[in-house]
């Protein structure tokens, strides 16, 4: 079987507790601060390792304290760093509020910037591939958006996430153009669409690329869009939310991993579902090693 291939950022979190989001001239006083190795290309990698997939994965890292934190991390996981690159990492300051949302501020570094020289230089053949919107709003997407062009025979899943929706017509058009599976929530849905429905949403949006829509509906569980234009419903377990930094990418990854071995769309779905569930009791975006972790 071709190989699974996972392009995307890993950068630290600094996650800060708040009763909630401040307002100009506020002095709040934060409930907790911790850091933790996160970042979008990095939860579905270990989601669809989760899910039993063994994915490739392509994340740059950089200098400065996070380049070295995130280094240790991936050295400790036994992951191999496949670019190492001479500009300093960002991170991501995850404000999260009593009721378990999160707001993020993002400083962007090395680990945004794929370079067609690392796409290149990749090992391998691979069936199927994820990308994220933010690495697309880098200067350096055309060279992933080419290199996808010319990979017609790998299967894209695509999630925008709310900058990738934001994204130039160009550039989008691009994207689209390579019939992807699209991976949103409700709002980057409509907001993409265009549409004030997940359904409408999911059937402009699986119109446009001809392929699988999956939105997800937080406590709902998610709406899927079949390759065929059908509509399908997924419920989600009942859990009580702590935060929900990382659900969406955790839902994708495993989603991800259990397409690319072949199972079943509306039992990935089910999968995906209960594991973002578990991800959102939890605090943090920490996605554990096997199923058996959660706990």
């Amino acid at each position: 079987m071709d190989q699974l291939l996972i392009i995307g950022s890993t950068c630290v979190d600094v996650i800060i507790g708040l009763e909630r989001l401040p307002r100009t001239g506020d002095d709040l006083q934060p409930k907790g601060q911790s850091f933790a190795v996160g970042g979008c290309g990095w939860n579905v990698f270990r989601a669809a390792r989760l899910a039993g997939a063994a994915p490739v994965f392509l994340s740059p890292v950089g200098t400065g304290v996070y380049g070295d934190m995130v280094a240790r991390e991936l050295s400790a996981r036994g992951v191999p760093i496949l670019a190492r690159v001479p500009e300093e990492n960002g991170c991501c300051y995850c404000l999260v509020e009593e009721n378990g949302e999160r707001t993020f501020l993002s400083v962007r570094g090395a680990e945004y910037r794929i370079t067609r020289t690392m796409l290149d230089a990749l090992p391998g053949r691979y069936a199927m591939v994820y990308i994220c919107g933010m690495e697309l709003q880098e200067p350096t997407a055309g060279d992933t958006l080419s290199w996808l062009e010319d990979c017609r025979e790998t299967a894209v899943l695509y999630a925008p996430g709310p900058q990738g929706v934001l994204l130039d017509t160009a550039r989008q058009d691009r994207v689209l153009a390579l019939r992807p599976i699209l991976h949103l929530n409700e709002t980057e849905a409509l907001t993409l669409s265009g549409k004030t429905s997940p359904e409408a949403a999911a059937v402009t949006l699986g119109g446009r690329t001809g392929n699988i829509v999956v939105i997800t509906l937080g406590r709902a569980g998610c709406l899927c869009r079949k390759a065929d234009g059908t509509l399908l419903r997924v419920p989600a377990p009942a859990v009580m939310v702590a935060d929900t930094i990382g659900a969406g990418d955790t839902h994708a990854g495993v989603l991800l991993g259990c397409l690319h071995q072949g199972m079943a769309l509306e039992t990935a779905l089910d999968r995906a579902n209960r594991a973002a569930a578990i991800v959102v009791s939890r605090k943090g975006a920490d996605v554990p090693e096997s199923w058996e972790s959660f706990s």
